[in-house]
């Protein structure tokens, strides 16, 4: 407030008797205005309690509180991640949820549904406080685990290749707890056995050798495996196909693994009999061969990385085949001549030839309705680019007799990385494609997928208009034609800067259990 004394404050001003009226009527005034401020003050102290009082009973009436519990249990499950499994974690939606209120945690345990999925990885056993870590995990597994009640469940157990246990006194120099046995983790996995649904496992196998003793009968739900076993440092002296029992449950119908090519052949004729006794239903199947990128896996079939294991395979239901690799010792041709129902096939490798291609295509069954040829990622673009041209394509295109075309039933066709295969022999393919079976017949083909090694010779959308407007899908992909520019002088030409491109790191690691 600004008073006529401020210069007097504070000082040793003896005021006049005028100024001394003066002085009392700005107390009085400022009295009535403090009068008026504690007045307020205890008003809003009598606010306090009646802002709480009004906002305790509006929480009464929330909408919230009048849902359901059985609509509230369907949006906790639909809280849950969709793309992979819940993790030990404080912040993982199960756990998250019941911190909300007691209520809430009270119907969060009581839904056995938010627990039914897990992603386990084992803390590194190298630290100091390893023994520790490891046991607040596994409590944390089994108080997550018990809580799923009698659902079918969905685990994920990974341990890095960091955890192989050291095999010397000298390593183990400075460790304080003792070397803890690899197959804690997967032991207490053991008793859930029964509700398994959908298992992953990354592991060493002294830890895939805790559950090597089960068999088919302990695993009645199980309907997919994914194993990789971390063979760095170790053989298969303590591990064969025998050990492998959960592959024979019999709801099984997917099946993925990174092993050595031994222990392929080993399980093969393991597999042979488990994958035939389901020959009236679809199988799904991955096998990576070793540490390599390439690979055959076969989706609702059964698969495998070298090519040599397919002639002890078959799967008469296969529906798709998905193919990774170079073919050896032309095993797929005879596994294509046995899956009579094969609806999908889609080839992709570095060497494969064209005398391969036309040993392959042609058994492929009548019932295929989606072909995919592709160059390898990566690889030598010649292997496979080289082998695609127009007597290729002339397999599937129909001349007079239409029962000597392949695939007649082909809807769609993917061709990549070629520079062999003309524009023109493109629009034959389409145009005998379109009139199989007489004017009165629905043509099959739907689509057509080319990415070329070349320049365009044909407006292939152009020209195949009229299929288009038909419903026909056309996709094409040309490299542009170089530029013609005058040469340039040696002296004149300049440096270009080279670019290494990186690689990309991806981190897996997960949170720590919050006990």
């Amino acid at each position: 407030m600004l008073s006529p004394f401020a210069q007097h404050l504070g000082t040793n001003y003896c005021p006049t008797d005028v100024e001394v009226l003066q002085i009392k009527s700005l107390i009085s005034q400022a009295l009535h205005q403090l009068l008026s401020l504690d007045a307020l003050e205890k008003h809003e102290e009598n606010r306090k309690p009646l802002t709480s009082y009004i906002d305790e009973h509006k929480a009464l009436i929330s909408p919230i509180r009048r849902v359901p519990l059985e609509i509230l249990s369907e949006i906790f499950m639909a809280c849950l991640p969709r793309d992979r499994f819940c993790t030990l974690s404080a912040s993982e939606t199960p756990v998250l949820l019941g911190h909300i209120c007691s209520s809430w945690r009270a119907l969060s345990l009581a839904i056995p549904q938010l627990w039914a999925s897990l992603h386990v990885v084992e803390p590194l056993r190298h630290e100091v406080t390893a023994e520790k870590v490891i046991g607040q995990r596994l409590d944390g597994m089994k108080t997550w685990l018990g809580r799923s009640g009698q659902c079918p469940l969905s685990i994920s157990l990974h341990c890095s290749l960091g955890n192989h246990h050291l095999t010397t006194d000298e390593e183990w120099a400075g460790i304080v707890a003792p070397p803890l046995p690899p197959d804690l983790f997967s032991k207490e996995l053991i008793p859930f056995a029964g509700r398994w649904k959908h298992l992953d496992l990354v592991m060493y196998p002294e830890g895939f050798l805790a559950l090597a003793n089960l068999t088919a009968a302990d695993v009645p739900m199980l309907q997919s495996v994914s194993l990789f076993l971390h063979l760095s440092y170790f053989g298969l002296d303590d591990l064969d196909s025998t050990q492998f029992g959960i592959l024979e449950g019999p709801n099984l119908s997917g099946f993925a693994t990174r092993i050595p090519g031994s222990l392929v052949y080993s399980m093969s004729g393991h597999w042979k009999h488990s994958l035939g006794a389901r020959s009236s239903r679809s199988v799904n199947c991955r096998f990576t061969y070793g540490q390599g990128p390439s690979c055959l896996f076969v989706d609702d079939a059964a698969e495998s990385s070298p090519s040599s294991f397919l002639y002890q395979l078959r799967v008469p239901n296969l529906r798709k085949l998905v193919f990774r690799g170079d073919i050896f010792g032309g095993s797929l041709p005879p596994f294509l001549s046995s899956c009579k129902c094969l609806d999908s096939f889609d080839i992709e490798g570095a060497y494969i030839t064209k005398f391969h291609l036309f040993e392959i295509l042609p058994t492929l069954p009548a019932t295929l309705r989606h072909l995919t040829i592709r160059a390898a990622r990566g690889g030598p673009v010649a292997g496979v680019s080289d082998a695609l041209d127009n007597d290729l394509l002339a397999l599937f295109t129909p001349f007079a007799d239409a029962a000597q075309c392949c695939s007649p039933s082909l809807e769609t066709l993917t061709v990549t990385c070629t520079h062999q295969v003309s524009d023109l022999a493109i629009q034959q393919f389409v145009e005998r494609r379109m009139a199989m079976g007489g004017s009165n017949a629905t043509p099959s083909l739907k689509r057509i997928c080319f990415h070329f090694q070349r320049p365009m010779e044909l407006d292939l959308k152009t020209v195949l208009k009229p299929f288009i407007d038909a419903g026909l899908e056309v996709e094409t992909m040309y490299i542009l034609p170089q530029p013609v520019s005058a040469p340039q002088s040696p002296v004149a030409q300049p440096i270009e800067p080279v670019e290494t491109p990186g690689w990309g790191l991806m981190d897996t690691d997960l949170s720590n259990w919050s006990s």
